[in-house]
């Protein structure tokens, strides 16, 4: 619980930028998954204006297996573990919702 309030507060670690989501994306955020608990990850405008932060989001975790745990403003975190005592927001929720009725 602490080192995800560490990660609110702190920096993201990864920028999405107007080349959206690479293979190289996908790999360093794999990677950082690997030896992070949680990674903080900020979508910068210049994507948002070829897609929406929602795509981003569902795009990222479908690729990469993680779990969705806080959204604000254009910066999101997520984990390779399920951690049951963090509470998500509903737009989270949500989202990992459609997730898991996409990959059925």
């Amino acid at each position: 619980m602490e080192l995800f309030k560490q990660t609110l507060r702190s920096s993201e670690i990864l920028r999405i930028g107007k080349n959206l989501i690479t293979e190289t994306i996908v790999e360093s955020i794999k990677n950082l998954l690997k030896s992070k608990t949680f990674i903080k990850i900020k979508i910068l405008k210049n994507a948002l204006t070829i897609t929406t932060k929602e795509k981003i989001i569902k795009e990222i975790i479908l690729k990469t297996n993680a779990f969705l745990f806080d959204i604000r403003g254009n910066s999101f975190i997520i984990s390779n573990k399920s951690f049951p005592e963090i509470k998500i927001n509903k737009k989270c929720r949500e989202i990992m919702r459609e997730i898991k009725n996409i990959s059925k």
